[in-house]
């Protein structure tokens, strides 16, 4: 690529006008895929979002795909000029640091004056007070310190390029699955059978053929407030042959090249045998999210009998309200037809009653947690990226260069100093030295 045509595309892409547009850009299209429901959006219950009805999308909605920002062309290309953009400017960051750190003494100081003393004391003497030479030459001797503080600008370039190229090959390969996990049910793991999301280069993750949950152990605090929570499952391959794996909420498990996540979803299945109604019986279990405090209840909404039925469903922990593990829990049911309200029971465990036009009985209750599965790439580069945002804010803002040039004159030496940012606040250190390398000062 010729010289001159590499000089323009670099004096496009670090325009002030062009980087502030395409963050507007970039940031506006994180808001819209917050704004508008993304289809085939992973739920914290575990379950697939429905996705948006296509006649209640605009026009504009489904020609620009804003109901799948992440896997749409359009974000790919702009997050990819973006980079591209930040790539640039981070190259330009790193010369004028190293520039900064290493280049011959320019201009003056903001104070100086002439040095009673020799090159060699000089050293010694800005040695003992944390300066060290970095530069040599004609335009005489640079010492400073605290030079790393000269890198906070190209940490902060750096660190955003490669959280935006980690952030565009993560939304590229992203594949999460999560699997809803019951105690004493062995889940076999099949095409459209768990919710899923995948990028536009998404590979296939290396599912086990179907996994149990063995146990699950919550454990609170005091207040009610989930403390812990840890699942042990066996993972079974198409060979049939287990393998036990343990996750908690502070610890994943990797497993065939991808990392398995404990969620923090859980709760109880409870298992409802319904007998009578339109279609004359039938099994239902229904999955309610863990009680947020021993006083008050979970709620779900259920269909039954193809939607002829709404049936509102709430559990306590226990029936007494005295603990927030659920050793006895109370739940209670509501039938609906429509927005009448047709009947309502409460039940206990391997009870039956009657409820509208059915006679249903609580079989079972077992424990239900959601498992995820990640197989996307870019995640620790994420988290890199964010790392060195921090340590070039800090270098940026707290850490000052302080600089000392020496010049030889044909009447001997002279001496400035000089900081970087915030001159006032160390300018009792450049007085310091300013005075003994005049010898107004006992050293």
């Amino acid at each position: 690529m010729p010289a001159d045509m590499l000089k323009s595309i670099k004096t496009f892409f670090t325009a002030r006008f062009t980087v502030m547009a395409l963050l507007l850009l970039f940031a506006a299209s994180l808001t819209v895929a917050n704004i508008v429901p993304q289809s085939g959006a992973l739920q914290p219950g575990g379950g697939m979002g429905q996705p948006v009805a296509e006649a209640s999308r605009s026009f504009l909605v489904n020609v620009l795909g804003l109901h799948h920002v992440f896997s749409t062309w359009w974000f790919v290309a702009l997050s990819a000029l973006f980079v591209i953009s930040l790539l640039f400017s981070t190259v330009e960051q790193f010369r004028i640091s190293r520039a900064r750190m290493f280049q011959l003494p320019f201009g003056g100081g903001v104070v100086g004056g002439p040095c009673v003393l020799s090159a060699e004391q000089v050293q010694k003497l800005l040695g003992r007070e944390g300066y060290r030479r970095f530069a040599d030459g004609p335009g005489g001797t640079r010492y400073v310190k605290a030079s790393v503080g000269h890198w906070g600008s190209f940490l902060l370039h750096f660190g955003m390029t490669l959280t935006v190229l980690c952030v565009l090959i993560y939304v590229l390969t992203e594949h999460r699955v999560i699997v809803r996990a019951v105690a004493g049910e062995r889940i076999v793991l099949k095409e459209g059978g768990y919710a899923e999301r995948r990028g536009l280069l998404g590979r296939s993750l290396p599912l086990p053929a179907a996994i149990a949950l063995v146990r699950l152990e919550p454990e609170f605090w005091e207040e009610d407030q989930l403390k812990a929570l840890t699942s042990n499952l066996v993972f079974f391959d198409r060979h049939n042959a287990p393998r036990d794996i343990q996750v908690a909420l502070s610890h994943k498990k990797p497993y065939r090249g991808l990392i398995v996540y404990q969620q923090s979803a859980f709760g109880n299945a409870f298992l409802l045998k319904f007998r009578g109604g339109p279609s004359g019986g039938f099994d239902k279990v229904l999955h309610l999210p863990m009680p947020p405090r021993r006083d008050r209840a979970s709620y779900g909404t259920f269909p039954l009998d193809e939607g002829r039925y709404i049936l509102k469903a709430k559990y306590y922990a226990n029936a007494d309200k005295s603990r927030i593990m659920p050793d006895t829990p109370q739940l209670i049911l509501r039938l609906y037809d429509g927005e009448q309200f047709v009947a309502e029971t409460s039940l206990s465990n391997d009870q039956a009653v009657p409820l509208g036009p059915y006679t249903v009985r609580l079989a079972g209750i077992n424990w239900w947690t959601d498992i995820l599965f990640e197989g996307s790439r870019g995640t620790a580069g994420i988290f890199t990226g964010f790392a060195l945002l921090l340590c070039g804010g800090v270098l940026a803002f707290f850490i000052v260069p302080r600089e000392v040039v020496l010049r030889r004159t044909e009447a001997g030496y002279t001496v400035s100093w000089r900081a970087t940012r915030f001159p006032e606040f160390y300018r009792e250190e450049g007085d310091r030295i300013l005075a003994l390398c005049k010898g107004e000062e006992k050293r």
